[in-house]
């Protein structure tokens, strides 16, 4: 499959030219910036060809703006223009472009200068993943968790919406380790996240909080709605056995749940005292008998 390009620009000859030489890319010609948001909505791409010089939003305005976008701000701009000055391409890059092109250009440092940007996009990318990520499970790790746990706060603190956390802990897990061994309790851990993954909603978030103790955000969520949630994934898990190697094992989890809800004063929620309110609850979960979700004390 061809990766998309998207060559914006007001002009049609320059759009018609770019998208003979790119025949290698699949090329989306689009005249403006509204279009451009339009299309990105449902759609994405590896690059962006950004000419400066357009009526209403100029180059430098569509770039800022797509770099303040939490999801679009990972597709790399190359600005493809005649402006050539100093000053223009140093608004370039602190708008965000990765790359910087004045016309007339070479057909063939064209190519290579794009090749180059996906790549080191992608190398980027790589890297980003790694470091956000828990290499065991693959769900985000325990600082990535923290980051957008305070960005969501941040943003019910403006906009009132609904907020819950969840975090979860597998019972007797040093049993597992214990009798079957650390791989086993490796493949439960891993068990564990692939039905988290697959049963919470695409937009929440869910990681590896530390050992066997996940967390999940669940955007928009109060806690009666998230405990719902994460009740399904808790038959799951209790009614089914995992195998591995000669093993036949079961295992269950327990469970404590917070909302913006249990905040009297929601200007003053921290990421730090939602987890506490939701651990406290994790924790008379286990004094309960364990293998269920508490989500009000």
């Amino acid at each position: 499959m061809k990766k998309k390009v998207l060559i914006i620009d007001d002009e049609h000859a320059n759009r018609y030219l770019l998208e003979n030489i790119l025949d290698e890319y699949e090329t989306i010609s689009l005249e403006n910036g509204q279009k451009l948001w339009d299309y990105l909505q449902d759609n994405h791409a590896v690059l962006i060809l950004l000419d400066i010089m357009m009526p209403n939003e100029d180059g430098y305005q569509i770039a800022k703006k797509l770099s303040l976008d939490e999801i679009l701000k990972d597709i790399p701009i190359i600005f493809l223009t005649a402006k050539d000055a100093a000053q223009d391409i140093k608004k370039g890059f602190e708008s965000g472009g990765y790359d910087y092109i004045t016309k007339p250009f070479d057909e063939m440092t064209l190519k290579i200068r794009i090749q180059s940007v996906i790549e080191k996009k992608n190398l980027e990318l790589q890297l980003k993943k790694q470091a956000i990520t828990d290499p065991l499970t693959n769900l985000y790790n325990r600082r990535y968790f923290f980051d957008r746990l305070d960005k969501q706060i941040e943003f019910i603190k403006r906009n009132k919406n609904d907020l819950s956390v969840a975090i979860l802990d597998i019972d007797f897990f040093k049993k597992i380790n214990d009798s079957y061994g650390h791989l086993a309790g490796d493949f439960i851990l891993q068990e564990l996240s692939g039905k988290l993954v697959k049963y919470i909603r695409p937009y929440d978030i869910a990681a590896r909080y530390g050992g066997e103790e996940f967390v999940v955000i669940f955007i928009d969520c109060n806690k009666k709605k998230s405990k719902l949630i994460m009740q399904r994934i808790k038959d799951k898990i209790e009614n089914n056995s995992y195998n591995y190697e000669n093993f036949k094992m079961n295992f269950t989890f327990s469970c404590g749940i917070a909302d913006i809800n249990d905040f009297p004063d929601q200007k003053v929620i921290t990421s730090k005292e939602f987890i506490k309110i939701a651990d406290d609850r994790l924790l008379e979960a286990k004094r309960s008998g364990r293998n269920m979700i508490i989500n009000m004390l």
